[in-house]
């Protein structure tokens, strides 16, 4: 059953501090690990400085039609909510911001609000050069380094959510390692300060979704890694990268 079908029939327009995730489109540098995974094998020196000369990859053409396919869904998913309010946030690398394009452009500037996140860059290692025109990106020295950004990021969206009604909805496009990372550290209902980084695995383009109780001060994860709006024949990654 699609995610929103199943959202709608618990009356969820009736929902609010409610936060969809939506991983981005197959990346330049994703076709390299999806290759090596179709073949078996592992990645090679060669095919691992390639993905690490990508230090800010876009989407490619099949990316596209990802990201096409999964902002129709969205939309016309949203409308049947009566969502009103929807904003929309995106993380600073390209990809995430080419997939999110679709589904803001199918909206008019006044019943969306855009908005770009820093904090939610993708892990970013540090055998990763980035370029001049980077210098909003970071290089992450640890995992616990980015971790706390993960933390910076949740404080963020806890005081976002605090402002929503049940007219709102805030949909996410970011990554997969980042995305598992936050999930994984609701679902653990934020009790380590560590979490396994690699714990979900989200396809390209597949939808995750949350809400906060504040009553309870607790998370509530409903969906993970859903793929089920996009053709089987366009469907990339199941890796965290």
């Amino acid at each position: 059953m699609h995610i929103f079908r199943l959202l709608f029939q618990l009356k969820f327009t009736m929902t609010n501090n409610l936060v969809i995730y939506v991983r981005h489109a197959e990346s330049e540098a994703n076709t390299i690990i999806h290759k090596s995974k179709s073949l078996g094998k592992p990645l090679t020196s060669s095919q691992e400085l390639k993905i690490h000369s990508y230090s800010d990859p876009d989407i490619t053409n099949l990316g596209i039609e990802q990201s096409k396919a999964t902002a129709q869904y969205l939309f016309d998913s949203i409308n049947k909510m009566n969502k009103k309010h929807v904003t929309v946030w995106l993380s600073p690398m390209k990809r995430a911001q080419h997939t999110g394009k679709y589904f803001i452009d199918l909206f008019k500037d006044d019943l969306i609000t855009t908005k770009i996140i820093n904090e939610l860059q993708e892990f970013t290692s540090t055998k990763i050069i980035l370029k001049d025109h980077h210098t909003y990106l970071i290089n992450h020295e640890t995992k616990e380094e980015f971790f706390d950004q993960i933390m910076k990021f949740n404080d963020l969206l806890l005081n976002e959510l605090k402002n929503q009604t049940t007219e709102h909805i805030l949909i996410i496009f970011g990554h997969s390692l980042f995305f598992s990372s936050i999930i994984s550290y609701h679902i653990q209902h934020e009790k380590n300060k560590i979490v396994d980084f690699s714990s979900l695995q989200l396809p390209n383009c597949s939808i995750s979704c949350e809400s906060y109780n504040f009553t309870e001060n607790k998370w509530k994860t409903y969906m993970v890694s859903n793929i089920s709006h996009l053709p089987k024949n366009i469907v990339t990654g199941s890796h965290v990268l």
